[in-house]
């Protein structure tokens, strides 16, 4: 019974940390696109943060409520 109580809680922090990470991810791109123009290191910024989003999406796509 404790799995199942705790199997909840870790798909939360993880869809917790994911957003984090998109968000932090496209700041940080933001700022490196501002500041350095279109670097390399610009570039696997957004890459990166993508890739997040991407994940996210393909994880938790279907807990949207549906309207």
């Amino acid at each position: 019974m404790i799995t199942r109580s705790l199997h909840p809680l870790r798909w939360s922090r993880l869809r917790f940390a994911l957003g984090i990470a998109q968000m932090a991810g496209a700041t940080l791109a933001l700022v490196l696109l501002i500041t350095d123009g279109l670097a390399r290191s610009t570039i696997y910024a957004t890459i990166l943060t993508s890739i997040v989003t991407t994940v996210s999406v393909l994880l938790f796509g279907h807990h949207r409520s549906r309207r």
